[in-house]
């Protein structure tokens, strides 16, 4: 009887020995697989969020230095809307009250139909749209102030003759996600401008451009972006060549900038304290290239 109660326990240390091993070699070969493969997801995930926040390669300085300057062109223009947009405005019913007021109807007729949908502008027949007019001052510029309703909500068109401001309350666009911001805001400019469309290019044939905004990771109060940040507003060839756009003070705002293509070879900026006497207009040889 020993022999077999010892051949018995022998054969149950066996079985609970080859469980063990059983067991361990689970535990090795989980420990082998899992683990490294979520080692190996963590480093994953890590690594293509320095990627996302890195975004493109590294700029030299030297690229850096001209889209600094860029901004501080767009900076400047936004910072003249909001003085312009500070003060007290004169509501007008026509450009009757304008010296030259039939060249900045002229003017902003064809501008605004640039910039904006047909379907979309103040110009509009049968639109009721309040129209207002800032005279220029030491500081601001002559402008163009137009209210109305379009695609459930009430637009404000700025315009000088040096750029078109649009905009609209964007708080409802700030409490969306960052996805359908972006959504949003592309859908929005799509109602409102002439994304798509074509212009007089640097070899004198109409050339086509697409506006799309390159967004930046997040949207909030204070946010810019551009569809083109590279290009310089006051010196770009065409209009078309960059558009912007952000969040400011609330508003979801579209910004364009009146630039004619130099098919003279000479660009100039016009002086924007003059555009309703005219004087902008006076020979390019007497008007310096700067900001007014």
């Amino acid at each position: 009887m020993s022999k077999i109660q010892n051949w018995l326990a022998d054969c149950v240390f066996g079985i609970r020995l080859r469980f063990v091993w059983s067991a361990h070699r689970i535990v090795i070969i989980i420990l082998v697989l899992v683990v490294p493969g979520g080692l190996m997801a963590t480093f994953r995930a890590s690594t293509r969020q320095q990627v996302l926040s890195l975004g493109k390669p590294a700029m030299t300085q030297e690229e850096a230095a001209i889209l600094r300057e860029n901004e501080e062109v767009v900076s400047y223009w936004l910072d003249a809307a909001d003085r312009i947009l500070a003060t007290a405005f004169t509501e007008v019913q026509n450009f009757g009250g304008i010296p030259d007021g039939a060249a900045v109807r002229s003017n902003s007729v064809k501008w605004l139909g640039r910039f904006l949908r047909e379907e979309a502008g103040p110009y509009v027949t049968g639109r009721r749209v309040r129209m207002s007019i800032h005279r220029a001052t030491t500081d601001t510029l002559d402008a163009l102030h137009f209210q109305y309703e379009f695609g459930g909500k009430t637009l404000e068109v700025l315009e000088t003759v040096n750029f078109v401001l649009v905009r609209f309350d964007g708080q409802e666009i700030l409490s969306f996600t960052e996805n359908e911001k972006q959504r949003a805001i592309t859908e929005r400019s799509g109602q409102i401008l002439n994304v798509i469309g074509t212009y007089l290019g640097s070899d004198l044939n109409d050339t086509e451009y697409r506006w799309t905004f390159q967004f930046p990771f997040s949207i909030k109060e204070g946010t810019r972006f551009s569809t083109n940040p590279k290009a310089n507003p006051e010196l770009m060839w065409s209009w078309a060549e960059r558009l912007d756009g952000g969040i400011r003070n609330g508003k979801l705002f579209f910004l364009g900038f009146k630039v004619t293509e130099a098919t003279s070879g000479r660009h100039f900026i016009p002086n924007g304290q003059h555009w309703f006497d005219g004087k902008c207009w006076d020979p390019i040889s007497n008007i310096p290239v700067k900001r007014p």
